[in-house]
């Protein structure tokens, strides 16, 4: 279990190998490469 603290984070998965945004969420904002990150707002 990973408890994170209230803050915005960004993040991507690996899949095959290759770099992936979440397909399930919407919110994206650019990442260092300016290749998209998915968003998670944690109150």
């Amino acid at each position: 279990v990973l408890t994170l603290e209230p803050g915005t984070y960004q993040y991507r998965y690996v899949v095959d190998g290759e770099w992936r945004e979440d397909p399930t969420n919407p919110q994206t904002a650019p990442g260092p490469t300016g290749q998209p990150n998915s968003i998670l707002h944690v109150p």
